[in-house]
């Protein structure tokens, strides 16, 4: 079975327009080996016993920043190191699948509801990956408001039952259950998920970066397979 993890990043600045959807499809049997070495980062940076607490998650946002949890860490290069500790971890190619969906906002139609869409083309991409592998999946996300957890648990029950609503639509067979969500502090593979969408997102930047930033994004394309999906959809074509 593949536990699908996934995380967003909105659009924010002129030189990050688009909004991400992106998940790590990971074979259950990779499943403990992925936590044992986050577990161990975690002593390394937080001390031992540090169990699963806001105050001992990895967020790639505040890593990079100083911010949270991080902002005793007033060594940026440490920091970054943490950031390709955590990226080195999860580039594991038998056992680590990353999926992602780009929408350049700006060219959806007025109405268009972002995170459904990106929801849609991430349900097909991950249906399609488990279904030629002959497994299923099992989603789980990052719990932040109620609101947008039913609006999604919905949808995914719509498309596996009539699939998914366009004229070209797929059915969607090889997804189990319903859309799991947990608050990402509880989860150490919802926050590898989240570093594996910051540091996408950072390699489709425009503008100039911090020569720390352009080091990271340096690392993830020239010493790991992380810089590629297994399955994506970015819209529109480039």
């Amino acid at each position: 079975m593949l536990l699908t993890y996934f995380d967003e990043v909105k659009p924010t600045h002129s030189d990050q327009p688009f909004y991400w959807l992106g998940w790590l499809m990971v074979d259950d049997q990779a499943i403990p080996e992925l936590e044992q070495e986050v577990n161990s980062l975690a002593v390394a940076c937080f001390g031992k016993g540090t169990g699963l607490t806001k105050q001992t998650e990895f967020h790639a946002t505040d890593i990079a920043s100083g911010r949270g949890n991080f902002k005793r860490a007033r060594n940026p290069a440490i920091r970054f190191d943490i950031l390709k500790e955590l990226v080195t971890i999860y580039d594991k190619p038998d056992g680590v699948y990353p999926v992602a969906v780009r929408l350049d906002v700006k060219q959806l139609y007025a109405g268009t509801n972002m995170e459904d869409l990106a929801l849609v083309y991430l349900i097909e991409r991950i249906n399609q990956f488990s279904k030629s592998n002959h497994t299923c999946a099992m989603l789980i996300g990052d719990f932040e408001k109620e609101k947008a957890v039913n609006r999604a648990v919905q949808n995914l029950a719509r498309y596996r039952q009539d699939g998914t609503p366009y004229a070209f639509g797929q059915d969607i067979v090889s997804l189990i259950d319903t859309i799991h969500f947990a608050h990402s502090h509880h989860s150490r593979l919802l926050q590898l998920a989240d570093t594996y969408m910051r540091s996408q997102q950072l390699r489709h930047r425009t503008s100039a970066q911090s020569s720390l930033r352009a080091d990271l994004v340096k690392f993830i394309n020239e010493e790991t397979d992380t810089h590629w999906e297994h399955k994506y959809k970015y819209w529109p074509s480039a």
